[in-house]
């Protein structure tokens, strides 16, 4: 799903499935409307927190 399709300036090609955190989504939904050095900012922190939780082999 391309963020046009998110954001409602593009129809949605296909049928998604209902997103499993509807939170989630807005939080994402969010986060594009956000300059884009704190977009960029945001992507960094998650993708350091992806990367830390894979070393850490998933275990919480």
């Amino acid at each position: 799903m391309t963020a046009d399709e998110l954001m409602g300036v593009r129809p949605v090609k296909e049928q998604a499935a209902a997103p499993r955190n509807t939170r989630l989504w807005r939080k994402l939904r969010d986060i594009e409307k956000l300059p884009p050095g704190d977009r960029m900012t945001v992507l960094k922190f998650v993708d350091a927190l992806l990367v830390r939780q894979k070393v850490a082999g998933g275990a919480r």
